[in-house]
């Protein structure tokens, strides 16, 4: 019968620890690369914001950027509950759905370490309707 070995941690992060800053309940991530480099986007529902580190070493991850909710433009970052990336014309976005704003924000994040907001919807504004709570 073979040896097996228990996963070993790699590393370990917490909120407010060094410069990591929003990932006070993360509910989901997404891994995404930019020239060579492997990043991870982390969801952190209550700090209403998200926080990008870089995890191409992965015993050592470096925080990137964080923003959130009300700063810089992200208007729809309360309660994240979901992230998806993509990417259109070599540039990556991120959409973020945020449950306690019945909204979704659109985030241009090709440049790891500078978010920029896209866009925002609502629930109710501008043609959106039927965002339903799960």
């Amino acid at each position: 019968m073979p040896v097996t070995h228990p996963p070993a941690l790699a590393a370990a992060t917490i909120d407010a620890a060094t410069a990591f800053t929003a990932l006070n309940a993360p509910l989901d991530i997404e891994l995404f690369e930019v020239d060579g480099h492997l990043y991870v986007i982390v969801d952190a529902y209550l700090d209403g914001g998200v926080q990008i580190m870089d995890i191409t070493d992965p015993s050592a991850p470096i925080p990137v950027s964080a923003v959130f909710d009300d700063t810089d433009g992200f208007t729809a970052l309360s309660g994240l509950r979901d992230v998806e990336v993509f990417g259109i014309d070599g540039r990556t976005y991120a959409i973020e759905v945020a449950l306690l704003e019945d909204g979704i924000q659109i985030m241009d994040i090709t440049d790891p370490s500078a978010p920029i907001p896209v866009s925002a919807v609502f629930d109710d504004t501008d043609g959106f309707h039927h965002f339903v709570r799960h």
